[in-house]
This record gives structure tokens, sequence and C-alpha cells, in this order.
């Protein structure tokens, strides 16, 4: 497996962007015999999502199919454990520098159960919810990696997970100047 391949392996996956709204867990009822193993299983094995945000760098947004303009997105990891994350969210948006506390549960879109978690819904840690959710995909890269992202991997963003879809770049080299976060 080449390297590109690793590292895109385990900085693309989705968001769920879940404005206040609590997902139920009861709404999988695919059984066993639903999965199937493509080929390209193999090529690029599914990735690790709790693993990818189980870090001390920032995690920066690179590209997203988000239509919010939050220039400079980055994340830092407070607290994390196979189940969920708890971490804070800086971005620039109409030239201020936000930051919010942000609550993710980690869940399944396209691997089988039995394998990482590759989705994760985002939200306020609230008790009430409107079921309001947007499914957005993110290609996040680690700070130490930012500087120089594969061209494979964003390649492969735009073709398997953004094909038709507008896609904002939110990463420039300014960014790292603009704000370090200060988690």
């Amino acid at each position: 497996m080449t390297s590109a391949t690793k590292r895109c392996a385990i900085a693309v996956f989705y968001f769920f962007l879940r404005m206040l709204a609590q997902p139920s867990l009861a709404d999988d009822d695919r059984s066993a015999s639903q999965y199937q193993i493509s080929e390209d299983y193999f090529r690029y094995p599914p990735m690790n999502l709790t693993k990818f945000l189980d870090t001390d760098e920032t995690i920066w947004t690179y590209y997203t199919t988000s239509n919010k303009l939050k220039r400079c997105k980055a994340d830092q990891t407070a607290s994390i454990t196979p189940y969920e994350t708890l971490f804070t969210r800086t971005y620039i948006q109409n030239n201020k520098s936000l930051t919010k506390l942000l609550w993710g549960i980690f869940t399944y879109e396209s691997n089988n159960p039995w394998e990482p978690c590759d989705a994760m819904d985002v939200g306020k840690k609230v008790p009430f919810t409107y079921n309001q959710r947007k499914t957005t995909y993110d290609l996040r890269v680690r700070n130490s990696s930012v500087g120089d992202p594969d061209r494979e991997c964003m390649e492969m963003f735009r073709d398997y997970f953004a094909r038709g879809v507008k896609i904002l770049c939110l990463y420039n080299n300014s960014c790292q100047e603009l704000h370090q976060p200060n988690f």
C-alpha cells in the first residue's frame, strides 16, 4: 500500500452536522447477509476515524462539501473514547475567529458494523433534538501533513465523495498565521 493510500484511508471521512439532532440508534436494521466485500476492500482497507482523531495535533479541514464558508477550520481533540469525542473547533467566518466546543458520536456510514467507525454525528451536546441533519464530506489533514497534502488523496476525495457537488477549500498557508488554535 502506498503512503498516499494510507493517508487517504484515514483522512477522508464523513461528517454529519447534527444541528441539535440526536441520531436514532434503532435505524440500523441491516442484516449481516446484506454486506458484501468489494474488490476495493483490500486495496483501500477501512479507515479508523477514532484512531485518526486520537491525536494532540491540530486537524485541519482542507476541503468540504458544506456550503458554509468557515475558513481555516481546525479541530483539536479534548477527549476521546471508542464511542464519542469532545473537541474544540476554531474557524474564521466574517473576518472573526470563532471557537466552539462540539461533541461527536462515532457511527457507520459505509463500513460494516464490525469494522472501525467511518463517520461521526457532530453537534453541541444538548438534551433535546430537532432532527435536522445534513451530510457533508470533509477532507481532513493533520497539521504535520497540511503543508503538502497528497495529490492522490485530494483527487480521491473529489472523485469518490464530491462528484457533482461544489467543493470549498477552507485551508491555505495563511491559516497557520491567522490563528494558532490554543485549545
